[in-house]
Protein backbone atom coordinates (compact mmCIF):
# COMPACT_ATOMS: atom_id res chain seq x y z
CA UNK A 1 0.00 0.00 0.00
CA UNK A 2 2.86 2.61 0.96
CA UNK A 3 4.20 1.79 -2.45
CA UNK A 4 1.08 1.98 -4.60
CA UNK A 5 0.68 5.20 -2.73
CA UNK A 6 4.40 6.68 -3.31
CA UNK A 7 4.20 5.69 -7.26
CA UNK A 8 0.50 7.74 -7.27
CA UNK A 9 1.98 10.56 -5.57
CA UNK A 10 4.80 10.89 -7.74
CA UNK A 11 2.31 10.33 -11.04
CA UNK A 12 0.10 13.04 -9.83
CA UNK A 13 2.58 15.68 -8.44
CA UNK A 14 5.81 15.94 -10.13
CA UNK A 15 6.70 16.87 -13.45
CA UNK A 16 7.07 14.07 -15.91
CA UNK A 17 10.71 13.58 -16.15
CA UNK A 18 10.84 13.71 -12.35
CA UNK A 19 9.03 10.67 -12.03
CA UNK A 20 11.57 8.36 -12.82
CA UNK A 21 13.65 9.71 -10.71
CA UNK A 22 11.84 9.89 -7.56
CA UNK A 23 11.09 6.62 -8.14
CA UNK A 24 14.46 5.16 -8.68
CA UNK A 25 15.60 6.76 -5.67
CA UNK A 26 12.86 5.05 -3.24
CA UNK A 27 13.37 1.46 -5.07
CA UNK A 28 17.25 2.14 -4.18
CA UNK A 29 16.59 3.28 -0.63
CA UNK A 30 13.77 0.37 -0.02
CA UNK A 31 16.59 -2.16 -1.24
CA UNK A 32 18.86 -0.89 1.11
CA UNK A 33 16.65 -0.96 3.83
CA UNK A 34 14.20 -3.55 3.52
CA UNK A 35 15.28 -6.76 5.56
CA UNK A 36 13.29 -9.67 4.40
CA UNK A 37 12.32 -11.08 1.41
CA UNK A 38 8.70 -11.55 2.00
CA UNK A 39 8.86 -7.29 2.81
CA UNK A 40 10.33 -6.72 -0.28
CA UNK A 41 8.05 -9.12 -2.42
CA UNK A 42 4.91 -7.00 -0.53
CA UNK A 43 6.46 -3.88 -1.58
CA UNK A 44 7.08 -4.59 -5.14
CA UNK A 45 3.41 -5.41 -5.32
CA UNK A 46 2.69 -2.29 -4.20
CA UNK A 47 5.10 -0.62 -6.61
CA UNK A 48 3.70 -2.80 -9.51
CA UNK A 49 0.23 -1.83 -8.17
CA UNK A 50 0.78 1.81 -8.28
CA UNK A 51 2.34 1.78 -11.96
CA UNK A 52 -0.40 -0.32 -13.39
CA UNK A 53 -3.39 1.79 -11.78
CA UNK A 54 -4.68 5.23 -12.76
CA UNK A 55 -4.24 7.49 -10.03
CA UNK A 56 -6.20 10.41 -9.37
CA UNK A 57 -6.14 13.25 -12.43
CA UNK A 58 -2.46 14.75 -13.00
CA UNK A 59 -1.49 18.24 -11.23
CA UNK A 60 2.02 18.35 -11.70
CA UNK A 61 4.25 21.30 -9.43
CA UNK A 62 5.92 23.84 -11.60
CA UNK A 63 9.40 23.62 -12.66
CA UNK A 64 9.66 27.23 -10.67
CA UNK A 65 8.05 24.93 -7.67
CA UNK A 66 10.57 22.63 -8.41
CA UNK A 67 13.41 24.95 -8.20
CA UNK A 68 12.48 27.09 -5.26
CA UNK A 69 12.36 23.25 -3.31
CA UNK A 70 15.85 22.68 -4.99
CA UNK A 71 16.95 26.47 -3.67
CA UNK A 72 15.32 25.56 -0.26
CA UNK A 73 17.55 22.33 0.20
CA UNK A 74 14.58 20.14 -0.14
CA UNK A 75 14.46 19.16 -4.07
CA UNK A 76 11.44 16.71 -4.32
CA UNK A 77 13.27 13.84 -5.83
CA UNK A 78 16.38 13.12 -2.89
CA UNK A 79 14.35 11.26 0.24
CA UNK A 80 15.63 13.16 3.64
CA UNK A 81 15.17 11.29 7.00
CA UNK A 82 12.19 11.57 8.43
CA UNK A 83 11.22 14.20 11.18
CA UNK A 84 11.29 11.98 14.14
CA UNK A 85 15.20 10.83 13.48
CA UNK A 86 16.06 15.05 13.14
CA UNK A 87 16.40 16.81 16.23
CA UNK A 88 13.66 19.16 16.71
CA UNK A 89 14.50 23.09 16.82
CA UNK A 90 14.00 23.16 19.99
CA UNK A 91 16.50 20.44 20.74
CA UNK A 92 18.87 21.77 18.86
CA UNK A 93 18.60 25.32 20.87
CA UNK A 94 18.48 23.72 24.21
CA UNK A 95 21.94 22.04 23.58
CA UNK A 96 22.99 25.56 22.44
CA UNK A 97 21.90 26.48 25.78
CA UNK A 98 19.61 29.15 24.77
Amino acid sequence: MVARNRVWLAKRHLPLPLVPAYLGTWTLLTLARTRSWGGLRAWWGGFAEGVRTPCPPRRPMRWATVWRMTRLGRPPVVQHPPARDRPTAGYRLYRLGR
